[in-house]
């Protein structure tokens, strides 16, 4: 009942003040975004050129006069058959996701983080101030470098 706010208008032109609620509009959550991966593991450029010459060469008319778009649907529908076969499509894993949906963290930036993980288990089980503020330090340079790297990703990204 806390997203109802009741009152009273003052400004009427009439005599008799009206009363009004006001309702406050909840977003509704975002759905679940399922990350896809492209497995690039069995990728070799010269078996993917031969596969799509060959391809396009049984699906592509040449001899009637078919229009360009119909053409170009075909060209479009090869080449994604074909990188489908040497490059399959699958469900992102968990670990992938976290690192999806942070596109700037590469693997020097976790490093980081699992270093400042384990500094902060060595300075909280030691007891030692001075490893403490070790810590402490090394947590605010971590978090100065994310912040560039976040910020210098987003004028990196090129808006389309």
């Amino acid at each position: 009942m806390s997203d109802i706010v009741p009152g009273v208008a003052t400004y009427d032109i009439s005599d008799h003040l009206p009363i009004f609620m006001i309702l406050k509009k909840v977003e509704p959550k975002q759905a679940f975004k399922d990350y896809k991966v492209r497995n690039m593991k069995c990728f070799q450029a010269q078996t993917v050129i031969v596969d799509s010459e060959e391809q396009l060469l049984s699906n592509l008319d040449f001899v009637n006069h078919t229009s360009m778009n119909s053409q170009m649907i075909l060209l479009n529908q090869t080449f994604h058959a074909v990188l489908e076969v040497h490059a399959p499509i699958y469900s992102a894993s968990s670990k992938q996701k976290k690192l999806l949906r942070k596109p700037w963290s590469t693997t020097q930036t976790c490093n980081l983080s699992k270093r400042k993980n384990k500094m902060y288990s060595k300075g909280w089980s030691s007891k030692d101030s001075q490893d403490y503020v070790i810590y402490k330090q090394y947590k605010n340079c971590r978090k100065r470098a994310f912040f560039v790297v976040s910020h210098s990703w987003n004028f990196l990204v090129p808006c389309v």
